[in-house]
């Protein structure tokens, strides 16, 4: 937590931790609150935990609790649990239901998508493993580098798209599976860098 980023006057704090314990967020609330900057928001699993009884106002995705070294279930649900608490602060409606509307459209990519997963994932010749992701989709790339790492014991790195072509892209080769999360602001561009491959 760097005390000195925080916008002077009234700011509300979100902390997010899945089990709620993590030590580095406890702490930053801890010194948000010191400094006295204003409410704390947090968003765990855990009812009980002591982030979610230290809050001004806690979310609590209880359903999202498991037990696994790759946390995906909880990573989602208080993903989207933040998704519509940014909707709902924002009067989104559009947003909201484009929310209410994602499970419907996650079969549907699963439809089409086929075996593709299970294909790659057999795949013996795929040493190592890239993300790209611009903007706020750099976050989910780190997020599937990291859970690829968890679940197989790859190699795998997050980078945004742009920044790929500039070095880390002459370590792709006929071994290598590369994975765009492409927006819509820059569609064309990150379309452009995984053509370059």
């Amino acid at each position: 937590f760097f005390p000195g980023t925080v916008p002077a006057g009234e700011t509300l704090l979100l902390a997010v931790s899945r089990s709620g314990t993590t030590t580095e967020t406890l702490r930053a609330v801890d010194r948000f609150r010191e400094a006295g900057n204003g409410p704390a928001l947090t968003v765990t699993c855990y009812p009980q935990s002591t982030l979610a009884q230290q809050a001004d106002f806690a979310l609590v995705a209880p359903d999202a609790q498991e037990q696994s070294i790759a946390q995906t279930r909880s990573f989602t649900s208080m993903l989207l649990l933040t998704q519509a608490l940014a909707a709902v602060l924002a009067r989104d409606e559009g947003m909201l239901e484009r929310l209410r509307r994602l499970p419907g459209a996650l079969e549907d990519v699963v439809d089409r998508l086929g075996d593709l997963p299970r294909r790659l994932g057999e795949d013996q010749d795929i040493e190592r493993l890239f993300f790209l992701g611009g903007g706020p989709l750099y976050g989910l790339a780190s997020e599937a580098m990291l859970k690829t790492k968890e679940m197989s014991l790859s190699y795998a790195e997050a980078y945004y798209p742009l920044e790929f072509r500039h070095g880390p892209m002459s370590m792709v080769n006929g071994h290598t599976l590369v994975v765009g999360f492409l927006s819509d602001t820059a569609l064309m561009e990150e379309l452009r860098v995984l053509q370059d491959m």
